[in-house]
């Protein structure tokens, strides 16, 4: 399978602090909702789990939310919107993606949040990814990119005046 298009739009953003996690969680909820696919990655502690978590709580406050480290695969459903949330550290070859049994492309009213998600890169041409870095000693650099012609519509609609130096928190 190919990689898809090339990446077509990015946005950037510094977080100080998990306040400006949740802040931010606000802001791509709207974008993602009611169907995304997103391939989140970064270094063990940079805020995967954190900024799944706030986007999971803004869809549907209250929810319990933890980490699928051991399950794999966490399932919710908001309305008519179904809602998974996967971590892909502890596969070891890509042909265990079939044993997750997630929905393929085109996804409707589905969203798919993918820690560690980037051996799903050639099942999701349409997709957003985000990347985050440790900035400083509190801080998180997050950049989100979208893929493919929906995703990068959406993302040029909702973020494209601000470009690529967004600052949330302190």
């Amino acid at each position: 399978m190919s990689e898809g298009p090339l990446t077509t739009f990015s946005w950037c953003a510094s977080l100080q602090g998990v306040e400006a996690t949740r802040a931010v969680a606000q802001r791509l909820q709207k974008l993602f909702w009611p169907q995304a696919a997103v391939l989140l990655e970064g270094e063990l502690g940079s805020g995967k789990t954190t900024l799944v978590r706030a986007l999971l709580e803004a869809w549907a406050p209250g929810a319990e939310v933890s980490s699928p480290s051991f399950d794999l695969v966490h399932h919710y459903r908001v309305g008519e919107v179904e809602i998974y949330h996967v971590d892909c550290y502890r596969l070891q070859d890509p042909t265990e993606l079939a044993a997750l049994d997630l929905p393929g492309p085109p996804l409707r009213n589905t969203i798919l949040l993918a820690e560690w998600g980037g051996w799903l890169r050639p099942y999701y041409p349409d997709r957003f990814e985000i990347a985050l870095e440790f900035e400083g000693r509190e801080g998180r650099r997050l950049r989100l990119s979208a893929w493919g012609d929906e995703s990068t519509q959406r993302a040029v609609q909702a973020f494209s005046r601000e470009g690529c130096h967004a600052r949330v928190g302190d």
